[in-house]
């Protein structure tokens, strides 16, 4: 495992964008698992900028996200969906058919059984992760077994609170009680960049291994 401890947010976006972006040069067709939330924003901005200053294409590459609310559509303005078209992938040339986020309506059984085929079947090279107030990864609340695969959880009013804060216009009401999540891809995945942001000194960290 390499740890960098750097002084702020911007550089710790800078030092995740670099291990990020080795992985797609290297291979073109590369499986990214990726993450939400406001921690890997400017990390993705800083994507974009490479991708259009330097040609960097993902055209080949898939990507996979950890978990999507219960009960809201693609096109919802609060669905990681919605998120990561407008963070990322409207900025890259990446093709949509190869982007893939857990399904959060219709058949809960049906759209985790089948995002457990989609990964079994794409090996993640690389898996994105943050850390939650209350030590959540993913929305893998405390005490979620790793063993799990993808599956509905119930969100911690904890993590309902940070979300309302930070997305939903401090409308606690509007955040949904539950999510799908895939625990396996987190420790399937060859290659982790855990991005945490910041410690009670104002150091921004991220962990590679």
């Amino acid at each position: 495992m390499k740890l960098i401890i750097v002084e702020n947010y911007e550089e710790a976006s800078i030092e995740a964008a670099k291990v990020m972006l080795e992985v797609v040069k290297n291979n073109p067709t590369a499986n990214l698992g990726l993450a939400t939330g406001s921690t890997p924003i400017r990390m993705y901005e800083l994507m974009i900028e490479d991708h259009k200053k330097n040609g960097t294409s993902y055209k080949d590459i898939k990507s996979f996200n950890l978990d999507e609310y219960f009960g809201l559509e693609a096109t919802h303005p609060q669905s990681y969906h919605y998120f990561m078209n407008k963070h990322l992938f409207s900025g890259i040339d990446i093709n949509p058919e190869n982007v893939h986020v857990p399904n959060g309506a219709g058949d809960i059984q049906v759209s985790c059984d089948d995002y457990n085929k989609l990964l079994a079947e794409n090996p993640i090279d690389i898996q994105l992760l943050g850390i939650g107030s209350n030590g959540h990864i993913g929305f893998n609340e405390p005490g979620t077994s790793f063993d799990s695969v993808t599956h509905m959880i119930e969100l911690k009013e904890s993590t309902r609170q940070d979300n309302a804060r930070l997305f939903f216009d401090g409308k606690i009401d509007e955040v949904p009680t539950h999510a799908i999540i895939n625990t396996g891809e987190i420790s399937a995945g060859e290659q982790q960049l855990r991005i945490y942001s910041c410690d009670y000194y104002g150091n921004f960290k991220y962990f590679t291994s």
